[in-house]
């Protein structure tokens, strides 16, 4: 009983975090760019109508009011106990993926962002800077690492516990997915550290920040991830798998800490997105 009320607890922490806590605390970080950056002094900022990017906040805002309300329907089927064992798993996953829609909405809509402000860029002459990107620049020895020796610790907790042959245990099945995820993470920082600008304004030192963060965020989820497979994996070994919903609503949530995190606003060179002057 107890074990449910926790559970319920969590579940619930999700539904608030993920569908109310970061979309509003993001929706007021836009909102503070459109009062304080407006584009008749900042033109370089909205390669479209501001009253676009108003509705598509609006649209993001009102998606995940949406979802929430959708989520509070499956936490009363928790509560009701209509599911229990597997049936809750699908339901934390199924509202973990309803509560990515309007984060996968955001994604689309900065990736379009980027693509307007590169059609409309006027400045011809562009400056690259000359100093080498190491990677140490961006991420310190010790968080890289821990993301590694986890991954090691990983591959050992596989070879001891494949001796046992669980009927349910996955074997080196599981070393190929996680190495896989970290290749893949592995990839989005390399793109960020050499790969190219995509905010044409965006100043040399704003995009070092802003790859310093993805590449940390990369790391975190490394080990995340890492951790959360390796935890699963030993619940299920010591026969504590009701347990697995519960933790896996926390791993969620630790990824979306983890992926809303952002460079402060009042840290970014916003002049750079000032009209610039005309060539004489």
């Amino acid at each position: 009983m107890y074990l449910d009320i926790l559970f319920y607890m969590i579940f619930l922490s999700q539904i608030f975090l993920l569908s109310w806590y970061y979309p509003k605390k993001l929706r007021t970080r836009v909102e503070y760019v459109f009062n304080n950056y407006p584009p008749d002094k900042y033109p370089n900022l909205y390669p479209r109508p501001l009253e676009k990017y108003q509705r598509g906040l609006w649209t993001y805002w009102n998606t995940n009011i949406f979802m929430m309300i959708i989520a509070l329907g499956f936490f009363l089927l928790l509560v009701s106990r209509v599911a229990n064992g597997e049936a809750d798993t699908a339901i934390v996953v199924t509202t973990f993926f309803l509560q990515f829609v309007p984060m996968l909405m955001l994604e689309v809509a900065v990736l379009r962002y980027y693509k307007a402000m590169q059609e409309n860029r006027t400045r011809t002459i562009r400056s690259a800077q000359l100093q080498p990107r190491r990677l140490f620049d961006f991420i310190s020895p010790g968080l890289l690492g821990l993301a590694i020796l986890i991954y090691f610790a990983f591959v050992a907790l596989i070879i001891y516990v494949n001796q046992f042959g669980f009927s349910w245990f996955g074997g080196y099945s599981n070393i190929l997915m996680i190495t896989l995820s970290n290749l893949f993470f592995a990839a989005i920082a390399y793109w960020h550290m050499f790969g190219k600008k995509m905010d044409p304004y965006q100043s040399h030192e704003d995009r070092m920040n802003q790859t310093k963060l993805v590449v940390k965020q990369m790391a975190f989820v490394s080990i995340a991830v890492t951790l959360y497979v390796s935890f699963n994996i030993v619940l299920s070994a010591f026969g504590l798998r009701h347990l697995q919903p519960m933790f896996l609503s926390i791993y969620f949530q630790l990824l979306a800490i983890i992926s809303y995190q952002a460079v402060s606003i009042e840290n970014i060179d916003f002049e750079v997105y000032k009209e610039e002057p005309l060539a004489t």
